[in-house]
């Protein structure tokens, strides 16, 4: 499965499964929620084109939460989802 076909079924999996909770619990997510669709955003913009970065994720199994772990995790607040995912990318 190409990469970004697996990211947004990941994002669809993920959507779905906040969306069959209750508000509270949505609520509850919403950071995740946001962070998650950023992150989904940023790897549609960095994907394009780039084979080379398409053969490396096709090898990572669910993409999508290591990078929100990843991003989560360097606790940079300031720092775009955009660099962060970059740097994940360069880690990787």
């Amino acid at each position: 499965m190409k990469p970004m076909k697996k990211i947004d079924y990941e994002y669809q999996l993920f959507f779905l499964d906040c969306m069959s909770q209750s508000k509270a619990g949505i609520y509850a997510r919403c950071e995740e929620i946001h962070i998650k669709r950023e992150i989904k955003s940023s790897f549609d913009r960095i994907l394009s084109g780039n084979k080379k970065l398409e053969d490396q994720l096709s090898n990572v199994d669910n993409v999508l939460e290591e990078v929100y772990r990843y991003v989560k995790d360097s606790g940079i607040e300031k720092v775009p989802i955009d660099t962060l995912v970059k740097r994940w990318i360069n880690e990787m």
